[in-house]
């Protein structure tokens, strides 16, 4: 593993988050240890971001210096060491999801799909504003989100993303979303309608994307446990962990 690459992986969801809070007009509140991105239009965006140059003898007895608003948001951590963890866990955070931070280096021949050849089957970027709306229905439904299109309009209108889909006899029924930064793609918001699942869409949406999509850089996701063995078929290796915590319940 290159210490290059878990950078690149920890990285693209920061950046990510940055731009969306941009993107919202909103600034976020920064403290000597996080940054913090809180976001009206989106839950998913709201989250704070423990820097990675955090060390945990910066946490002094057992305390993170937050923002007064995270209470209400998502700690979001890259492999923490127990300390770390300890204090978090002192703060009165609590561990609701962890997922797999993944990284595809070198872009490889991806498994042969049964739709490849499907003409009632497209794997299309989306080209059309007003599609967004359908877009953001199948993704708030697959994550319990409740995030609201005027974002994600605005979102559409930046280079830096690109919205795609998967289309079954002309109708979405799975979703993904690409953000581009001069080190890598990171690849979100992955997800197949619930009567289309179990079919292979995401993945085979996901193959069409990685086939034809910014060759040139390392895309980086976060994967569920769920869906990581998708996406090692796939190519992609692990680096480590993403560790999502909260005050609330989920």
């Amino acid at each position: 593993m290159k210490p290059s690459e878990e950078r690149i992986v920890f990285e693209n969801p920061y950046k990510l988050h940055s731009t969306m809070t941009r993107i919202a007009e909103l600034s976020p509140s920064e403290t000597e240890q996080t940054t913090f991105f809180p976001n009206p239009y989106s839950s998913w965006f709201e989250r704070t971001v423990l820097k990675r140059e955090i060390r945990s003898q910066d946490l002094e007895q057992g305390r993170l210096l937050l923002p007064e608003s995270a209470s209400k948001s998502i700690l979001l951590t890259w492999n923490p060491d127990p300390a770390i963890e300890k204090n978090i866990a002192a703060a009165g955070y609590t561990v609701y999801e962890s997922q797999e931070g993944m990284i595809l280096s070198e872009r490889i021949a991806p498994p042969k799909s049964k739709w490849k050849d499907d003409a009632s089957i497209a794997a299309l970027r989306i080209e059309a504003e007003e599609e967004i709306p359908v877009w953001l229905n199948l993704v708030n439904a697959a994550f319990g989100s409740v995030d609201e299109s005027d974002l994600y309009r605005r979102a559409f209108r930046e280079d830096a993303l690109e919205f795609y889909a998967l289309y079954s006899k002309k109708e979405m029924v799975a979703t993904a979303l690409i953000f581009v930064d001069s080190d890598s793609v990171g690849l979100y918001s992955v997800t197949t309608s619930p009567e289309c699942r179990n079919r292979g869409f995401a993945g085979f949406l996901v193959s069409e994307i990685l086939r034809e999509c910014h060759p040139e850089l390392p895309v980086t996701l976060q994967a569920t446990r769920a869906g990581k063995s998708i996406y090692e078929r796939l190519g992609f290796r692990s680096l480590g962990k993403f560790i999502h915590w909260s005050k609330r319940s989920f």
